[in-house]
């Protein structure tokens, strides 16, 4: 009984997450030996559990939020860290077992192979059979054709162990992840985005920020390969509920076109490649009906050999890199201009940029290249755009050579992209900074999202009008704003005094873009949510 029902194992496990704590900052000592901020409580119960408890692990929480307050709880002793770990695995043991008896429709305690496979959905593992035969394989139990509940659970455990995914899986997601982390095994959160785009998955910023809220517990801002494995594993699950839905809406099941394919898989935010539709998934299912399995093969598929295709063009999409091909800037004098004129906008006529030019076409675009350092960067950037460009696979013909006074166009391209990632990692970092401030649920800030769309004016761009690099860069890394004028208008009708009305505007002005753009999405979250924490007229209550 003083042991909560633990083993002797578990109880070293769990006193070895509660001495973990410890990192947690300055502990508190009383009468029933050290103690742990409550703070710090969710952090070693996690440690702990894992992170597949994450979302038991805060309703637990906010039952006895009450009770965990600083100012009332003094802090955590061991046996009440016990107690809470306890609860913790009963409350997600039940969620499992009642599951469980969901599919055990006979009540002979016992569920067949088809079930394990249906089971595993709602326990966070929705896998396709070829998949359940190589896990079960791999446990020793393939020819098992019957599981009672701990027989379940103990399947589970090691499912989570290798997070539902094949050996051949997580060697790809680590050679990936490796690519990215560091020395220490790290990587921030904010190189989140690339990495995805690099694997071929495609997700919003706040649908990224979603997921590794729900891995990076400790908030540390970093995630190591099983955070990131479990990251992998959320965005799979959240792929295969796009995937049921465009395989059932365009009736993939009867003989679908190559047409209705692609539609489904855009359905399901997977990039696609004409060329790899056309070589590589068209000789898959042509003339064939097509089950489920076969769907989710195809989209795997795509998103492996589409990136590969788009990595040798930077990622742009065919009609960007068109916008970048026929600017007046991409020709290094006249001749070259009268020849593409003349012509069908072909790679000859528009080989080439010189340096001078390159350079001078950049310092429109706001980089400093007139300054050693800014000019020493940029030609940094250009080494590594023209290596960047070798290793996705564009021939050596189309590149020219390094540190050359003329710059080929598929070298400013990388070099094109380079630049929109600093954009982008600025963007990514003061998003993440803005959402870790912020205390909204995701449903709440889905609905600021909404709000700040409706407000948003966006301008209608004349693609023929960009004609030069800094258009063209401008319009690539174009972040909606909400006019200053239009939020204030906002405000308007709410009642309160005038110190809050002009605490407001300095706020908002504070906070705007200095070019007079406005808030971007970031800075309006982080004006509503002074306004919320103020009470602004009321806001709160209302």
């Amino acid at each position: 009984r003083a042991r909560q029902g633990f083993t002797l194992a578990q109880l070293n496990a769990i006193q070895s997450a509660f001495e973990g704590c410890e990192s947690h900052g300055p502990q508190k000592r009383g009468p029933e030996g050290r103690l742990v901020k409550p703070e710090s409580l969710s952090n070693g119960l996690l440690d702990w559990a894992g992170l597949y408890f994450y979302d038991d692990l805060q309703a637990l929480l906010e039952s006895v939020e009450g009770c965990l307050d600083n100012g009332v709880s003094p802090g955590v002793s061991f046996l009440e860290f016990v107690a809470f770990a306890r609860q913790l695995q009963e409350a997600h043991l039940q969620k499992v077992f009642q599951e469980y008896c969901k599919k055990d429709t006979d009540r002979d305690d016992l569920i067949d192979i088809k079930d394990l496979q249906a089971l595993l959905k709602p326990v966070g593992f929705d896998i396709l059979e070829d998949e359940l035969a190589e896990l079960l394989q791999k446990q020793n139990i393939a020819n098992q054709q019957t599981f009672g509940f701990d027989a379940f659970w103990k399947f589970v455990l090691a499912m989570r162990d290798c997070h539902g995914f094949t050996a051949k899986e997580q060697r790809d997601l680590i050679a990936a992840f490796n690519r990215f982390c560091d020395d220490s095994g790290e990587m921030q959160n904010r190189q989140v985005k690339e990495l995805l785009e690099f694997l071929g998955f495609q997700n919003s910023p706040v649908q990224i920020a979603a997921m590794v809220k729900q891995v990076d517990y400790n908030g540390n801002g970093t995630m190591d390969i099983g955070e990131f494995l479990r990251l992998m594993r959320l965005r799979r699950e959240s792929s295969m509920v796009d995937f049921r839905i465009a395989y059932e809406k365009h009736r993939l099941g009867e003989t679908p076109s190559l047409r209705a394919i692609g539609t489904a898989l855009k359905m399901s935010n997977v990039a696609t490649d004409q060329c790899v539709m056309e070589n590589e998934i068209w000789p898959m299912c042509k003339n064939k009906q097509l089950d489920f399995s076969g769907f989710v093969r195809i989209a795997e598929t795509c998103r492996q050999l589409a990136p590969g295709e788009k990595r040798k063009r930077a990622r742009f999409m065919p009609d960007e890199l068109a916008l970048l091909r026929k600017g007046d800037w991409s020709f290094s004098c006249y001749a070259f201009r009268w020849q593409a004129q003349s012509s069908d906008w072909s790679l000859s006529a528009c080989d080439y940029i010189s340096m001078g030019d390159l350079l001078w076409e950049l310092a429109f675009c706001g980089i400093p290249v007139n300054t050693p350092d800014g000019r020493t960067h940029i030609l940094q950037q250009l080494e590594e755009a023209h290596e960047s460009a070798k290793i996705a696979g564009v021939a050596e013909s189309e590149l020219g050579r390094p540190q050359s006074p003329r710059v080929r166009f598929m070298t400013v391209v990388h070099l094109v992209r380079l630049v929109l990632k600093e954009y982008s990692h600025a963007f990514t970092e003061k998003q993440y900074t803005a959402l870790n401030a912020t205390r909204f649920s995701e449903k709440e800030l889905d609905k600021i999202r909404e709000l700040f769309d409706s407000m948003v004016d966006h301008p209608q761009v004349d693609k023929v009008a960009l004609r030069s690099l800094a258009q063209v860069i401008q319009h690539f890394s174009y972040i909606p704003h909400v006019k200053i004028d239009r939020f204030m208008a906002m405000t308007l009708n709410v009642k309160t005094n005038l110190t809050q009305k002009t605490e407001l505007g300095n706020r908002t002005m504070a906070l705007a873009d200095p070019d007079g753009r406005g808030l971007d999405f970031p800075s309006f979250l982080q004006m509503i949510q002074w306004m919320v924490d103020t009470n602004y007229g009321g806001i709160s209550f209302t």
